[in-house]
């Protein structure tokens, strides 16, 4: 008796991690919930822990190879095996996956010769793969290829036919008609144009060549080499989920300008006695309280076969986007709204260090109901975000900016502003809804009233 061990969904958008490292080796004595192994996926690094109780019978997967999610890992039994016993077992279990997968590929061979018996019927015609590939190649309509007599199996024409029907016409279906040179009263010509259109032509027929011999090579004439970046796990991970988003979620934007006079001036008090406050911070706190305020903007939409719908959270979450080398990670902080800034302060020190040290949690980048998103420390006067869907509402903060503003006695005096943006899922809420929550934000950080410690 053994009990399979797989990988499990960590997160809403893991499809595959990577195995990094092994805890336990064949024949180990294992307790339940005990890590067994590390696994990397596309946003932090984290640990698989055993189901049951006993010893770990096999490995079926190598450090450095990549699972898909509900993969059986291994299995742990009741009695103690030797490695002998377990190259038995592993041994079974590829054979069983060869068959399966024996019999995928022969599906996938039935289909492919199903698709390509449509293709050649597309034209009327039988068609052999030769001819097909180079009939798309060259743009050959049905009405060319009817004149082509086929001499393979059951009248299809095959290259042969092809290429004696261009020779009796005496037009090559491969030339470039585009590409003509005449000879007649021109044979001393010396022109460096003449000369180009000559060297033009002769690359032109070397490509045919290539084609006619049916090569797998690429020639290009003056093609610039660019280089290829591909994408790690995070931004993979990030270009889907926020494609879907921007996709699938109709999005509108509300701007504000906010004073920043009161939060200067505490942060000042506070680093005067030794105490350190970043501006993520006690937005954070403000957009909490004013989340307490507005439900919907803590809400989300939810779509199923049967109805649409919108749920409330009953926590207050702020994810906070943090630029790592590799990619763009949201650690959480939960019960944002039940937190003073010198907890937030700790909270998130605690998980941009981790971030930075890829060993965030799946609690740690879980749950989210609000994230922001701040650009002010790159100079960036303003901008907009993409919603971190299934959340309703994202918040962009610019950087912090001196201007001149008239005060409500119509003086003029030059404070600190500061723009942010943010943007909404219209499903979940109207304009009206949105408007009301940023009025609440912008009032609550332009106050005093904060929770300090």
């Amino acid at each position: 008796m053994s009990v399979a061990v797989v990988l499990p969904k960590l997160g809403l958008t893991m499809e595959e991690a990577t195995l990094i490292k092994w805890h336990k080796e064949i024949g180990d004595k294992v307790e339940l919930n005990e890590v067994l192994a590390e696994v990397e996926t596309d946003k932090s690094t984290l640990e698989v822990e055993a189901t049951s109780s006993g010893f770990l019978l096999d490995k079926l997967f190598q450090e450095g190879d990549t699972i898909p999610v509900s993969k059986v890992i291994c299995h742990i039994g009741e009695e103690k095996v030797t490695l002998e016993d377990s190259i038995n077992r592993k041994a079974k279990q590829l054979h069983a996956d060869q068959l399966r997968n024996k019999e995928i590929t022969t599906k996938r061979e039935n289909q492919y010769s199903e698709n390509t018996n449509n293709y050649n019927r597309y034209y009327g015609l039988r068609l052999s793969p030769a001819v097909r590939k180079k009939a798309r190649m060259l743009g050959l309509t049905r009405d060319e290829l009817k004149l082509i007599k086929g001499s393979g199996p059951r009248n299809r024409i095959v290259l042969k036919d092809l290429e004696s029907f261009s020779s009796e016409q005496n037009q090559p279906l491969y030339e470039n008609k585009q590409v003509s040179l005449n000879t007649q009263n021109h044979h001393h010509e010396t022109t460096d144009t003449q000369k180009d259109k000559q060297g033009s032509l002769e690359i032109q027929n070397h490509d045919h060549h290539l084609i006619d011999n049916q090569k797998d090579k690429q020639v290009s004439i003056g093609a610039q080499i660019n280089d290829v970046i591909p994408l790690n796990r995070i931004r993979s991970a990030t270009a889907r989920k926020l494609t879907a988003s921007f996709r699938d979620v109709p999005q509108f934007i509300i701007k504000k300008k906010v004073d920043l006079s009161c939060i200067s001036k505490i942060r000042n008090t506070l680093k005067s006695i030794g105490i350190k406050i970043s501006l993520n911070d006690f937005f954070i706190q403000a957009a909490a309280k004013a989340l307490e305020k507005n439900e919907l903007v803590n809400a989300y939409f939810s779509e199923s076969e049967d109805e649409l719908k919108i749920i409330k959270n009953k926590e207050i979450n702020i994810g906070l986007a943090v630029a790592l080398e590799n990619g763009l990670i949201v650690p959480v902080i939960k019960n944002a709204n039940q937190l003073s800034l010198a907890e937030i302060v700790k909270k998130r020190e605690e998980l941009i260090q981790k971030a930075k040290s890829n060993r965030l949690s799946r609690e740690d980048i879980t749950g989210g109901t609000f994230t922001i998103s701040n650009l002010g420390s790159f100079e960036v006067d303003e901008f907009t975000a993409i919603v971190n869907s299934p959340e309703t509402a994202i918040l962009a903060v610019g950087s912090t900016i001196k201007q001149p503003i008239v005060t409500q006695d119509d003086q003029i005096e030059i404070r600190p502003m500061l723009t942010m943006n943010a943007s909404f899922d219209h499903r979940t809420l109207d304009g009206a809804d949105a408007a009301k929550f940023m009025k609440d934000l912008v009032q609550i950080i332009e106050s005093d009233d904060w929770r300090i410690i």
